[in-house]
């Protein structure tokens, strides 16, 4: 009993080939309407990318300002950075102390 109740729903729900031949100008109907549809995708498409576009933009431009946090630890870091060179009271340090040899010899004429 099942089997039959299951074969009359496929039955229903399979299109007949007689309803589906229809003649030509219903099938043209049809395919400008899916040709509308199809170009209706596509600006739907376009905008959306614009729109995504728009949005990409001005989520890195938020980005790129930096906030409080990242402010306090610049300023952390810079401080430190002065704290550092400070520390050097001499008249050479760092990388131009290994220099100023080759600085004078320059000036001086004689070679190192």
């Amino acid at each position: 009993m099942k089997f039959c109740v299951c074969r009359e729903a496929v039955e229903q729900v399979r299109p007949n080939p007689e309803e589906t031949s229809g003649s030509d100008g219903e099938s043209e109907a049809g395919g400008d309407s899916l040709e509308a549809e199809r170009a209706r995708v596509n600006a739907l498409r376009l905008q959306l990318a614009r729109t995504s576009r728009a949005t990409a933009t001005l989520q890195r431009q938020l980005d790129d300002v930096p906030g409080r946090a990242e402010l306090a630890q610049y300023q952390r870091r810079f401080l430190e950075l002065y704290n550092q060179g400070s520390l050097h009271e001499g008249k050479f340090s760092g990388p131009e102390m290994s220099f100023s040899p080759k600085i004078c010899s320059l000036e001086s004429g004689f070679s190192v």
